[in-house]
């Protein structure tokens, strides 16, 4: 394996576990929100259940509604964007040429995406710190306390999002030249060179 190839594999690892982790909450948001709906509107239909201890409307229950939607989505952006899954304007990309293609990505990281990442770093964990600091919580008294925990997720989305884009810059520079041979190309052609000195 090549240094570049061990370099994006250590700069996407963390972006591949984040992945993981949000892939693993994907569940728990759909069960909240169908709870939430169905405690919401059934008693709307069925008046008899209103108050009732399973259908009593919850602020906690919809704020972690949104939590949750902010973990997936930050914990999965790194990884998009390795596997190209971020919205291009294709009728443009397609037609350009590997080298341009090359060129336009290399500007794109180095000019815009990890500026605006280290940027917004700074900016999300002062949010977090300050949230943090104050012991901030729901707006409402019913609602989640902590709500540095769902701030921070920003600071650590965007990481990871800048790791992704430095892994995507090596990935693409180490493929413009093609990898020196490995040992079994070099011993094959030292068995070919015995061979002809035996014939």
């Amino acid at each position: 394996m090549r240094r570049t190839d061990r370099l994006t594999r250590i700069l996407a690892a963390p972006c591949h576990l984040a992945a993981g982790i949000g892939m693993a909450l994907y569940p728990l948001l759909i069960f909240t929100v169908l709870y939430d709906v169905i405690t919401r509107k059934l008693p709307t239909y069925f008046p008899g259940l209103a108050g009732t201890p399973f259908f009593q409307v919850s602020t906690a229950l919809q704020e972690l509604e949104w939590h949750l939607h902010s973990a997936i989505f930050l914990f999965a952006l790194g990884y998009t964007y390795l596997k190209d899954g971020h919205v291009r304007i294709d009728v443009f990309w397609m037609r350009y040429a590997p080298r341009t293609k090359r060129w336009l990505e290399t500007f794109a990281i180095v000019a815009f995406l990890i500026p605006f990442c280290l940027v917004a770093i700074e900016f999300g964990a002062k949010y977090a710190l300050s949230a943090y600091g104050s012991g901030e919580g729901s707006a409402s008294g019913m609602g989640l306390p902590h709500r540095w925990i769902v701030k921070s997720l920003l600071p650590i989305g965007l990481g990871l999002f800048a790791l992704a884009a430095l892994a995507k810059l090596v990935d693409i520079w180490a493929k413009r030249w093609p990898p020196p041979a490995d040992g079994m190309t070099a011993a094959t052609d030292a068995s070919q060179r015995e061979g002809r000195r035996d014939g």
